[in-house]
């Protein structure tokens, strides 16, 4: 086991190989947080939305008075 890693190491691909697995293996944590968090996630999304437009009506309104 540690023979073959030692020689994909080794080898010139060896860190795209390392790259691709590390993409992967993150790709797959975000897709299980993702899942995890998708109840939540329109509420999230929503209230980043309402917090964008209020501080645009904020600095509007500050615009406006000055």
């Amino acid at each position: 086991m540690s023979s073959s890693v030692q020689s994909v190491r080794s080898h010139p691909t060896g860190v795209t190989v390392n790259a691709i697995i590390n993409g992967v293996a993150f790709l797959l944590t975000l897709l299980f947080w993702g899942m995890l968090f998708a109840p939540f996630m329109p509420a999230a999304v929503w209230s980043m939305i309402y917090l964008w437009k209020e501080r645009e009506l904020f600095w509007s309104r500050s615009g406006q008075s000055a």
